[in-house]
């Protein structure tokens, strides 16, 4: 049996060996069977059929029923099976613990060890559809604040997930390059002559406040609106200036998301899709699946416009909505954002063809080259085949639902349902600090940046780290680093994405339990041992656990015996945090194996040196895999 399959596996074992005696008689399928099979504090598996048997026919007492069971499986039971119980209704499954043991680091040994990676170490058959994950999509006028980080981290996590459960997977990053918060930006870049004296997402976007007080003083409309239509027009000196601002602030950007391990494959920019006339074929195609109109009187006059009130089978959060339309194209032709959105996503998913042309903006740190997107009257750059996916997830905080649920509704609307299942929106609360909400005009984001707390964690780390561990200056500066990031990336991500956030140094950085650091110190207690074994691979022939196994290697077994499902788990329900806390749950276990057993004892035998050894060799390949889910980099010592 597979050490990684092992409980998926054993349960439809369990499950087959029940049904066979229990279907007939009681007119049970194999998903009540099965479904009734499940962890149990009280026992390695639980099976608890016998009150869905009692269910059924009335005056029937679910023990007897498990107990009846229990007897004509006894004889029956696999070789993972040690031993049966019936008691209290439940059919109780008590794990072979040598067979199970050798089972997993046999696994561990065979495929990671082999080189072969954890793709074949989870057995995740890999799929034929690929997922383009958009994440953070920060508008290139500001630096990151903690928000935008929340964004980055989710979908960085999502990405990776996905990538190892067999997705091809795309990650892009959308720039807003053509909104009004971008016009204002230019107009003080224009007027204000500030001296750039910083890095330059946090000069601009210090600037951009200013500009906002100025407008709150002062009547620039029409200034502003001129501007406006001068950057949406290709080859002007006011639209090639509006690039290069937002080039040189995200250039500034990727410096905040190459500190954290983030990474993308291209930038897909708001001003391309509308120069390569993804818009107007957009609309060709909503106008032709009958989901706008172009009213000529009222309101809406001479706009282009979702009428609610025509259209069928909508969510139940428009049709409670006071305002029964939703504008697309504004009565002077200016294209609103969702109307270039519901293009951009007709582009993600092939509706509409790509027509970009791409060009390589930089080499990233993890030596994998970012492409940017260019205008279809670009010269001597190339077409790659970006987009075309079969399943798109936009990380996009709670307050853009409403939006991201009209594409959905315009997919149905030309006959694309399959389409509108298959966009996710993964939505995340707000990041609190002292209960400041951070705003781009208003400037509250400033002191609340990822840069800033980054710098913030290295500074606690570092005097954390001196205070408990002798280390060399080379190594306290790696070390405090590598805290830093795992503090902030495990304190965001262990929380469900819908939750709010408020960050807590303490809970960040402590040492003891459920945190990043945490689990590097435990990874790094494993790597210890290693170094110091003199064994240097696991050994199939010793590694054998034909001992009495202690409950605190067993119950360590058990928990990486769950990795598989977890990974799957925390996939299929978009959740980073199933993982990250099953990373705290490894921790713990280990933290109680470590401290009650002496797994380098010179008294021991060769088989419980040997099997003791193999099994922190397992853990130490299970946090390999997990910490890669969160691009979070192991400490071999602290």
């Amino acid at each position: 049996m597979s050490g990684i399959y092992f409980y998926e596996l054993a349960k439809d074992n369990l499950s087959n060996l029940i049904l066979e005696q229990a279907a007939a008689k009681y007119n049970l399928t194999n998903d009540d069977i099965k479904n009734s099979v499940n962890f149990s504090k009280f026992a390695d598996l639980s099976c608890s059929v016998a009150f869905k048997i009692a269910e059924k026919q009335k005056g029937i007492n679910p023990n007897q029923v498990a107990i009846e069971l229990k007897k004509k499986i006894d004889d029956r039971k696999p070789d993972f099976i040690e031993r049966i119980e019936a008691k209290g209704g439940f059919i109780n499954f008590y794990f072979n613990r040598g067979y199970i043991s050798r089972a997993f680091t046999l696994a561990v040994a065979e495929n990671i060890t082999s080189n072969s990676g954890f793709q074949k170490f989870l057995q995740f058959e890999k799929k034929k559809e690929k997922v383009i994950i958009e994440y953070p999509s920060v508008n290139p006028n500001k630096p990151w604040h903690l928000g935008h980080l929340r964004n980055a981290l989710l979908g960085d996590a999502i990405a990776n997930l996905f990538q190892l459960y067999g997705f091809a997977v795309e990650r892009q990053d959308y720039i807003d390059d053509l909104g009004l918060q971008m016009v204002e930006s230019v107009w003080g870049y224009l007027h204000l002559n500030d001296k750039v004296d910083k890095k330059f997402d946090q000069w601009l976007g210090e600037e951009y406040v200013q500009v906002n007080k100025h407008i709150e003083a002062n009547d620039i409309k029409q200034e502003l609106d001129e501007l406006s239509a001068l950057i949406e027009q290709d080859g002007t000196y006011e639209s090639d200036l509006a690039r290069k601002i937002a080039l040189q602030c995200l250039t500034a950007q990727y410096e905040t998301a190459f500190s954290y391990n983030i990474y993308h494959d291209v930038l897909i920019w708001e001003s391309d899709i509308v120069r390569s006339h993804l818009l107007e074929k957009s609309m060709d195609i909503l106008q032709a699946g009958g989901f706008i109109q172009k009213p000529t009187q009222g309101k809406y006059a001479n706009c282009t416009i979702i009428d609610f009130n025509s259209l069928t089978d909508i969510p139940e959060e428009i049709k409670s909505m006071e305002e029964k339309a939703k504008v697309l194209i504004r009565s002077n032709g200016a294209p609103t954002y969702l109307a270039k959105d519901i293009a951009f996503h007709m582009w993600k998913f092939g509706i509409l063809k790509s027509i970009f042309k791409y060009k390589q903006l930089m080499m990233q740190p993890n030596n994998r080259p970012l492409f940017t997107s260019e205008s279809i009257y670009s010269e001597s750059n190339v077409e790659l085949n970006f987009g075309n996916a079969n399943k798109a997830i936009n990380i996009i905080d709670s307050r853009q639902s409403y939006l991201q649920t009209l594409i959905k509704v315009a997919f149905n609307a030309i006959g694309k349902p399959e389409l509108a299942s298959n966009l996710k929106h993964l939505s995340y609360g707000e990041v609190v600090l002292e209960a400041t909400v951070l705003s781009g005009r208003k400037g509250t984001w400033i002191g609340y940046t990822a840069d800033l707390l980054l710098e913030q964690a290295e500074q606690k780390a570092r005097s954390l780290i001196k205070s408990k561990f002798e280390l060399s200056k080379d190594e306290y500066d790696i070390i405090s680093k590598s805290i830093a990031i795992s503090a902030i990336k495990f304190e965001f991500l262990k929380q469900s994405p819908e939750k709010k956030i408020i960050f807590s140094w303490d809970n960040a950085l402590n040492f003891n339990a459920n945190s990043g650091p945490y689990a590097q110190y435990t990874y790094a207690r494993a790597s210890r041992i290693i170094e110091k074994s003199t064994s240097k691979r696991i050994d199939e022939t010793k590694a054998n656990f034909s001992y009495n196994i202690t409950d605190y290697e067993f119950d360590l077994i058990k928990e990486m015996l769950k990795i598989r499902g977890v990974i799957e788990k925390s996939v299929l329900e978009y959740r980073p945090s199933i993982a990250v806390l099953y990373i705290n749950e490894l921790c713990v276990l280990f933290t109680r194996f470590y401290e009650n057993i002496r797994i380098l004892d010179s008294d021991a035998n060769e088989i419980e040196y040997s099997s003791r050894l193999a099994l922190v060799i397992s853990f130490k390949y299970c946090m390999d895999l997990l910490f890669s889910i969160i691009s979070l980099a192991p400490l071999n010592k602290m």
